[in-house]
């Protein structure tokens, strides 16, 4: 299978995926949802791995990781300054602003904390020495 083949038939399982969504949804059906996500899941795995073309080399690996190093430390910043201004904004802990400034700051920590789990992880894995 060619590389416009996967899109082509990747396209047509999001569309499906997407109705049944539609479709779930409108009818109150939600747990049909489950197993179409799973068979969906599926046939995506199954429609890459006939792929014979090359999909990813170093350059889309490193353009990842540096789009992702970015995008987590534009997000931490601008969540902690945010959370500090509405925490700061609220008159007192009853507001909603306390409690979404507050939320805020909290998965900006959680970020933090998994980031630095996962760097201890990969930098063992790799071989490093810290």
């Amino acid at each position: 299978m060619s590389y416009k083949q996967y899109m082509v038939s990747r396209a047509l399982v999001v569309i499906i995926l997407a109705a049944l969504v539609a479709w779930g949804n409108a009818s109150g059906n939600i747990l049909v949802l489950i197993p179409g996500v799973i068979i969906a899941l599926l046939i995506m795995l199954t429609l890459k791995r006939r792929v014979k073309e090359v999909i990813e080399d170093e350059r889309v690996w490193s353009i990842a990781y540096r789009a992702s190093r970015v995008a987590y430390v534009a997000f931490t910043i601008l969540a902690v300054i945010t959370g500090i201004t509405l925490a700061n904004l609220a008159g007192d802990a009853s507001d909603i602003r306390f409690y979404i400034g507050l939320t805020l700051n909290y998965s900006a920590c959680a970020l933090v904390v998994f980031y630095w789990l996962a760097y201890i992880y990969y930098n063992k894995k790799l071989g490093g020495k810290q």
